[in-house]
């Protein structure tokens, strides 16, 4: 049986200040920074035995909240994909701040067409320890399936094109 990783106590803090001070100094180099965050094999584990769902995983920025703006998150793609896209609309959403309703043309490897939606339920624990007296505010970046539809649209495919949506107006169809 392995051991479980340790959740509390000094060294827990320890690394924990440590890890955070790592996010600052990437944020003070590169005006921002990009956390993932990964259900772990245990919790995978625990939920599918218990019938629960499996978060997705997602990733969200942390930097914007300094400058006055909402961070941004993604769900339910690969690490590097989620750090691309959030990379490209970081240096965006910085000059000119992207609104929940709009879309963002992404150059991935062919032009997706991004929407942007309120994200009030996510939890984001690495920025609320950059930001510990703000009240974080986040908006999702949400990306659309191979026919173009977008999660809440009919004949949207939620299966092979999985995101957690992150509360609030769950479906903001235009």
């Amino acid at each position: 049986m392995s051991a479980q990783p340790v959740r509390s106590g000094p060294e827990f803090d320890r690394r924990v200040a440590q890890y955070v001070a790592r996010i600052e100094r990437t944020i003070a180099k590169h005006e921002f920074a990009v956390q993932g965050v990964f259900p772990t094999v245990e919790d995978t584990m625990r939920r599918k035995a218990e019938g629960r769902p499996v978060p997705a995983p997602f990733a969200y920025t942390i930097g914007m909240t300094g400058k006055g703006l909402p961070e941004l998150a993604v769900s339910g793609l690969d690490q590097e994909t989620m750090a691309v896209i959030l990379n490209l609309a970081g240096e965006v959403h910085q000059v000119n701040e992207i609104l929940v309703g709009s879309e963002l043309p992404l150059p991935l490897m062919t032009e997706v067409r991004m929407r942007i939606i309120d994200a009030p339920e996510i939890v984001a624990g690495i920025a609320q320890a950059v930001y510990p007296d703000s009240d974080l505010q986040f908006r999702q970046v949400v990306w659309p399936d191979d026919d173009g539809r977008y999660p809440g649209e009919p004949g949207h495919d939620a299966k092979t094109f999985r995101q957690d949506i992150f509360g609030g107006k769950r479906w903001w169809l235009p």
